[in-house]
């Protein structure tokens, strides 16, 4: 695909691009949940399409939170924060954020689904801080907001390694929970 910049001509690449959507909601006992889906993005407007992908969740809150590279395939990821957790939903169990070490780079050479649901679930908490209309629309759900609030709020940010051990230090002691649950893909 070619567009005109002035006089000059632009070539861009035409990569493959997914459309991540992790649901955040909780569970029965007011602790955070998370479920990836995942599949090529269509035509549609990537915020239409995060909401079918969703499933079309009464009462969600919808917003675009990141996009990373899985091995050469562009993802685009929007958080749907849904009332109501999901059977198949896993729990939110140390939860951290990784970064690069490298300032030039900063995308992390290392990274899992569960860095991108904490990158998300710290995210929307800044949100909840910043923008009246996400702020409103979660209103109705504050056990929702202080689950989120509670989980950035002690989330450590650092390179792979030191994230996870960050993490596991933090959460000595936690009860155990289930494993992460695998991505569904749409292909």
């Amino acid at each position: 695909m070619a567009r005109r910049s002035g006089h000059t001509r632009d070539v861009r690449t035409v990569r493959e691009v997914d459309l991540e959507v992790l649901l955040l909601a909780l569970d029965g006992d007011d602790r955070l949940t998370w479920e990836v889906r995942r599949a090529p993005i269509g035509p549609g407007h990537p915020d239409q399409e995060a909401l079918d992908l969703a499933g079309q969740v009464p009462g969600a809150v919808s917003h675009s939170t990141s996009w990373h590279d899985d091995d050469g395939v562009l993802v685009l990821t929007y958080a749907v924060v849904a009332p109501v957790s999901a059977a198949r939903a896993a729990l939110l169990v140390e939860p951290s954020v990784v970064c690069s070490s490298d300032p030039r780079r900063p995308s992390p050479p290392v990274l899992h689904v569960h860095h991108v649901v904490a990158h998300a679930v710290r995210h929307l908490s800044d949100l909840l801080r910043r923008d009246p209309v996400v702020t409103a629309a979660l209103a109705a759900h504050p056990k929702v907001v202080h689950a989120l609030h509670e989980a950035a709020g002690t989330m450590p940010v650092a390179p792979h390694t030191q994230a996870h051990e960050l993490a596991r230090s933090r959460a000595a002691g936690a009860p155990a929970a289930r494993a992460a649950p695998a991505v569904r893909q749409a292909r």
